[in-house]
């Protein structure tokens, strides 16, 4: 009915004509994104099911690939939250890019820079206080789910690449250099599958949680090296500074996760009370450039 209302009534009707240049400017720009895009799938998924054709090998057996499955589904709450952080940003990012003054990419980096540290002060206590919240919600499983937090601190750890992949990502799409992505995403979910075919045989399921924290932080890095988007992006990031922070908290958090409480609580406030440090010489000026954002798409 609805057809019949568009082309004969609206006289609306689609059309065919279609030039070549045009159709190869749209695939050129438009092409690269579709790999781009289920790149994550294969990220997310390939591990287990190399663990799964791995099953005997080390320390691969059903109750270890079960409790990885329990970690990276928890771990995977924390990466749907800066998924969804992501989605709500982006359209202002998209108006930002299009001022090309000289305030929009420090509102851009301001807003980067306090989402990333929001997401690595969560991530971090979120593994550090792993064991009791799986503890507590495994009380009355006759198995060792509960187990699976000695899986859940790198894989937290891991989803605080989004902030940096975004700075990269969202300015190569506005800048039609989609290619470039599959530098990113591909190359990642591919490292992922070869890394795991060829380390899990030799040290079991932690060699799967690692390349994963490993590929992630790749994708959230690797932007920022490519000439074709680093061309782009007129402030400089900090990548490997930003790696090396959240590397050495996943180190922190893997040993501290087996303290007793009093200890995660006196780790936890000092923690919280480095970040407050942090946030009094950073944070304002931060905030104050993040403010920004309210004024970037017109009402």
């Amino acid at each position: 009915v609805y057809l019949i209302v568009i082309l004969k009534v609206v006289d609306v009707k689609p059309s065919f004509k279609i030039k070549w240049e045009e159709f190869k400017g749209w695939m050129k720009f438009g092409g690269p994104v579709i790999p781009h895009f289920y790149s994550g799938y294969l990220l997310n998924n390939s591990d287990r099911i190399v663990l799964d054709r791995q099953l005997g090998v080390q320390d691969v057996t059903e109750n270890s690939i079960g409790l990885y499955n329990v970690a990276y589904n928890f771990a995977n709450y924390f990466h749907q939250f800066t998924t969804q952080v992501n989605t709500v940003i982006t359209p202002y990012f998209f108006e930002l890019f299009q001022r090309k003054d000289n305030e929009s990419p420090v509102i851009i980096r301001s807003f980067v820079f306090l989402w990333l540290g929001v997401s690595v002060l969560l991530a971090f206590l979120a593994g550090l206080w792993s064991k009791e919240v799986f503890h507590l919600l495994f009380v009355n499983n006759t198995g060792n789910l509960a187990d699976a937090y000695r899986y859940s601190v790198f894989l937290f750890m891991a989803f605080c690449y989004r902030p940096l992949y975004v700075a990269s990502v969202e300015f190569a799409i506005f800048n039609e250099k989609t290619v470039s992505l599959l530098k990113i995403t591909f190359v990642a979910g591919v490292a992922n599958v070869l890394l795991n075919i060829i380390l899990v045989p030799i040290f079991g399921v932690q060699a799967a949680i690692l390349s994963t924290f490993a590929c992630y932080m790749y994708m959230g890095a690797a932007g920022h090296f490519l000439p074709e988007i680093k061309a782009h992006l007129p402030l400089n990031y900090h990548p490997i500074k930003v790696f090396l922070i959240i590397t050495g908290l996943g180190v922190l958090g893997y040993y501290a996760v087996e303290l007793d409480w009093p200890a995660k609580i006196g780790l936890t406030l000092g923690i919280i009370l480095l970040a407050l440090a942090i946030y009094r010489w950073k944070g304002k000026a931060l905030v104050a450039h993040v403010k920004g954002l309210k004024n970037a798409i017109p009402e």
